[in-house]
């Protein structure tokens, strides 16, 4: 994915096996570079879940390598701040469509979600093709 954003003029941020510290850290160096005439694109493959608070809203989850997690709640906090308002969401992991459809959620004017899942499924990784069945296909 990366090197096809990147060989199409996108100027990329790639991060491997990073906390959310990093990813908080990565994308609020991102916003004071960017401007509203600029399109955000925030990709993520990884590990995903679904979780339902009995004193808060329901949200989606990312989970990063080290176990720590980033919510809907926290990637809104961060996007809110950018000055675009053309940002695009791409998740590849599993109960991704929750990002859409759970009352914590990242839909919001301007902002295009993409899920590989829905709330309540999984996504489906493949060795032979190298990566998932949905990034597979997205790509081609």
């Amino acid at each position: 994915m990366a090197s096809i954003l990147s060989n199409s003029g996108w100027d990329v941020e790639l991060l491997i096996d990073v906390n959310a510290i990093e990813v908080k850290n990565k994308l609020s160096l991102i916003k004071d570079q960017e401007d509203g005439d600029d399109v955000v694109l925030f990709y993520f493959n990884g590990h995903g879940y679904n979780a339902y608070w009995p004193d808060a809203p329901s949200e989606s989850l990312i989970e990063l390598t080290d176990g720590t997690s980033l919510k809907a709640h926290n990637l809104n906090e961060i996007f809110d701040e950018f000055a675009s308002e053309k940002i695009v969401f791409i998740f590849d992991c599993c109960g991704s469509g929750g990002f859409i459809k759970l009352e914590e959620n990242l839909a919001k004017n301007g902002r295009i979600i993409l899920a590989s899942s829905d709330v309540d499924q999984v996504s489906w990784q493949y060795l032979n093709l190298k990566s998932s069945l949905f990034t597979y296909y997205l790509l081609r």
